[in-house]
């Protein structure tokens, strides 16, 4: 498919985002993305700003799936990391560990303080630490979505929604 329009990325840095109710929505077409991806049990493993792609519109398309891995299927060898690694959960970076939907989510709790906060959470704070709280850079944020925020970027993956499904419930109008 051809897309016109542009990543987040730079739909980010060129400001063409809009508002919190713009980008809510953003987060919540990629939430949902992500529902359906994983209900045909498939992990995507690289979600980051440069794989959502956002038409004039408004119409957010999640890309690039290149290192996706479906359910049952072992495509890394022992050993191997695949994904970039400012944007992969702690697990991906763990040799071994099981991937799971809640990778994606810790993933799109990063797009999520990005598009809420205005830079990636671990730009100041070492990876592994507790990110800033995103009222703590902005203090008007809405509670529930510096909630959801915070759970899904927890280390560890039982502590992140169950699934994009959540997320996108949880996401303020």
């Amino acid at each position: 498919e051809f897309l016109r329009g542009e990543d987040l990325r730079h739909a980010i840095k060129n400001g063409h985002i809009g508002d919190l109710k713009s980008k809510i929505k953003i987060a919540l077409q990629i939430a949902r993305a992500l529902e359906y991806v994983h209900s045909q049990k498939i992990i995507h493993r690289d979600i980051k700003p440069e794989n959502v792609h956002i038409n004039s519109a408004g119409v957010v398309k999640l890309m690039d799936f290149g290192i996706a891995k479906t359910e049952g299927l072992a495509m890394t060898r022992a050993g191997y990391v695949l994904g970039t690694p400012y944007y992969m959960a702690p697990e991906q970076l763990t040799p071994g560990a099981p991937l799971t939907e809640r990778t994606d989510l810790f993933a799109l709790g990063l797009i999520l303080y990005e598009l809420s906060v205005g830079q990636h959470p671990f730009k100041r704070t070492l990876r592994g630490a507790e990110p800033p709280r995103p009222s703590a850079l902005v203090p008007h944020i809405d509670a529930r979505l510096e909630k959801i925020i915070l759970r899904s970027l927890a280390h560890n993956p039982a502590e992140r929604p169950a699934s994009a499904a959540e997320i996108a419930r949880t996401l303020p109008d």
